[in-house]
C-alpha cells in the first residue's frame, strides 16, 4: 500500500505507475474529473508534484519508463508521448506539453 504523506494533495484515481531507479521517484498516472494527469512522487519525502496534464484517458498500464524517457499512452487522444526525463532533472517541475514528442507508429 502506498501512503502519500502530503494528504492535502488530491491526485485523483491512480491508474498506472512506474518506478524510476535513477531518481527513486514514482510516476503515477491518475484519472481526474478535470482531465487525466501524471504526478511525480518522491517516496522518501512524500512530495507530490504535477508532472504533466492535459490527457483525455490514461488507462491501466499507460506508463512505461525506458532509457530515461517516460512514455505515456493516452487512449483518449490515440497518441503515445515521449517525455525525456532529463528536461526535468533539477527536481519537481510542471510538465510542458511543448516538450513532448508524439510518436507515430
Amino acid at each position: 500500500q502506498m501512503c502519500i504523506r502530503d494528504s492535502s494533495q488530491d491526485i485523483g484515481s491512480p491508474s498506472s505507475l512506474v518506478f524510476d531507479p535513477d531518481s527513486g521517484d514514482l510516476f503515477v498516472a491518475t484519472q481526474r474529473p478535470t482531465g487525466d494527469a501524471v504526478y511525480r512522487v518522491d517516496p522518501s519525502t512524500g512530495t507530490v508534484a504535477l508532472f504533466a496534464d492535459g490527457f483525455v484517458d490514461l488507462d491501466w498500464c499507460s506508463l512505461e519508463l525506458a532509457d530515461s524517457r517516460l512514455w505515456v499512452t493516452d487512449v483518449g487522444f490515440g497518441r503515445i508521448y515521449e517525455i525525456p526525463l532529463w528536461l526535468f532533472s533539477d527536481g519537481f517541475e510542471s510538465g510542458d506539453t511543448g516538450a513532448w514528442s508524439p510518436v507515430t507508429q
